[in-house]
């Protein structure tokens, strides 16, 4: 092709049409330019679209650790904030005689349960070995960030430099003084490791006197409590800020 172009300017030169000749000559060179602006258009296109398969596949996965660890944030919510009636009940029990629904036993071992958060980052972490600038969306970038920066580290490390945050740790030197395992079942969790329930059974008092006399008991379950509420603003912030990053991920797979 090359040297069929060069073979016209030649003729041309040979027979002093220089006219003619800068014409072509001109009419080649814009040939040319727009020949590059083609290959640079069709290379921009084949790279947006490479970028827009890895935002979907980010996104994708993004979606589906949000779902389970939205799950399990709920789960965890509900046993702060079974604990946090329970250690109220307790507190009210010691302060004020004032007795549960529930057996005193069965109310401390719910003060005694407590949730730690393992959320599911697998996408976030794919988003970060991308560059978080593959998300086209300004918006959704910021809500994103706010999400995995602010909402879940508060889950999983706000107060942990404080003693009480290991709410069961706490308690556990409580239940050995004052408690006593009975035979009579109280509740089953099922282990997938070993295929079967492991079963909890029910405590009973050693002395309520000497239950009621400690007070070093009342004061640390009255700091659980200012834990339990910090714990379960944690989640209600991080379960909300889910939701709003899951739907923005709705709205940004359907455009794309």
């Amino acid at each position: 092709m090359i040297k069929f172009f060069r073979k016209i300017r030649q003729q041309l030169l040979s027979k002093n049409q220089f006219r003619k000749y800068f014409k072509y000559a001109f009419g080649e060179i814009v040939l040319v330019v727009i020949g590059i602006l083609i290959a640079l258009q069709i290379n921009n296109w084949n790279e947006n679209r490479k970028l827009n398969k890895e935002e979907v596949a980010v996104l994708a996965e993004l979606r589906e650790d949000l779902k389970t660890t939205s799950k399990e944030l709920k789960n965890d919510l509900k046993t702060h904030i079974t604990g946090l009636e329970a250690n109220i009940q307790f507190i009210q029990f010691l302060k004020f005689n004032k007795i549960p629904d529930k057996d005193i036993g069965q109310v401390f071992a719910l003060c005694n349960r407590d949730a730690q958060a393992y959320p599911k980052t697998s996408g976030y972490k794919l988003l970060e070995s991308k560059g978080i600038s593959i998300i086209t969306n300004d918006t959704f970038r910021k809500e994103i960030s706010k999400l995995y920066q602010l909402n879940i580290k508060r889950v999983t490390e706000r107060g942990k430099l404080n003693p009480y945050h290991d709410i069961a740790k706490v308690l556990d030197s409580y239940e050995k003084v004052h408690f006593t395992q009975t035979n009579s079942p109280y509740y089953s969790v099922y282990n997938n490791d070993i295929k079967d329930s492991i079963q909890f059974y029910k405590f009973k008092t050693v002395s309520i006197e000497k239950l009621k006399r400690d007070n070093n008991l009342l004061i640390d379950l009255e700091k659980i409590v200012s834990i339990r509420m910090s714990k379960i603003y944690a989640h209600k912030d991080a379960i909300s800020q889910i939701k709003t990053v899951s739907e923005i991920i709705n709205k940004e797979l359907e455009k794309l």
